[in-house]
């Protein structure tokens, strides 16, 4: 009797087959990250959560829907996990961050355009950016010291940062924050690096994390967690990251 017990113990904690594992993603495009290529996901965070999803014996669904929707999916419980959220003090009331489900760092920097009226040395100090048109994202979670700063112009668009690069490069705003490493590929996808400068210094480094639905419980976390912890000490995680490094 005690080794069928011992058995059932040790099948409890493996993964069932077949169970589904539903992500929800902003359906904008954020490459390196993620971002849709010939009708398919592609991007490190994509591959990093199916890597992960296959180690822990989930069948994986992604889905792209609009960011506040994804949100609310994952708020209501009816996604497990939402990909690239950043932690804030509204989104932890729902969200399960467990450290080893980062997905990436996240620095965010200031851009503007080769010759343009900014300030060279800014030094981060906010208050020299006064009066200036800073362009941004909708729904994106700004640095924290930039949200607080409610004496800056924001210019909020829509789109993407290929959109923030067209307002840059035309004149309709004077300098324009963003994921560096997102930026940076814009700028190289548009092949104009000699037309904008990347101010210095950046924020201060934050993290973007595969975020839980708390309203599912965490086992799924947990599970994904160990996965990643999993592909971390086989160098798959740091593998994954460089294939999607910026061109």
């Amino acid at each position: 009797m005690r080794w069928v017990m011992l058995v059932f113990s040790l099948l409890a904690g493996l993964p069932v087959a077949g169970e589904s594992l539903l992500v929800v993603r902003g359906d904008g495009d954020y490459p390196p990250y993620e971002s849709i290529r010939g009708g398919k996901l592609s991007g490190s965070n994509i591959e990093l959560v199916q890597a992960a999803a296959a180690e822990a014996g989930y069948q994986l669904e992604i889905r792209s829907v609009a960011w506040t929707r994804a949100l609310e999916m994952v708020r209501l419980g009816l996604a497990d996990a939402v990909t690239f959220v950043s932690k804030t003090v509204e989104r932890e009331a729902y969200i399960l961050y467990l450290p080893d489900n980062i997905l990436t760092p996240i620095t965010f920097g200031l851009f503007g355009k080769a010759g343009g009226n900014w300030p060279k040395e800014w030094g981060g100090d906010l208050t020299r950016l006064k009066g200036l048109r800073i362009g941004t994202l909708r729904n994106y979670a700004y640095p924290e010291v930039f949200r607080q700063a409610d004496f800056l112009n924001r210019f909020e668009s829509p789109g993407d940062n290929t959109l923030l690069l067209k307002n840059l490069l035309a004149g309709r705003v004077d300098l324009v924050i963003s994921d560096i490493n997102e930026f940076r590929f814009a700028v190289s996808q548009g092949k104009v690096h000699d037309q904008v400068v990347e101010l210095q210094p950046a924020f201060p480094s934050t993290t973007a994390y595969l975020g839980f639905s708390k309203a599912r419980g965490g086992e799924a976390a947990s599970r994904i967690a160990a996965a990643m912890a999993t592909l971390r000490r086989r160098g798959d995680y740091q593998q994954i990251l460089q294939r999607h490094q910026n061109p």
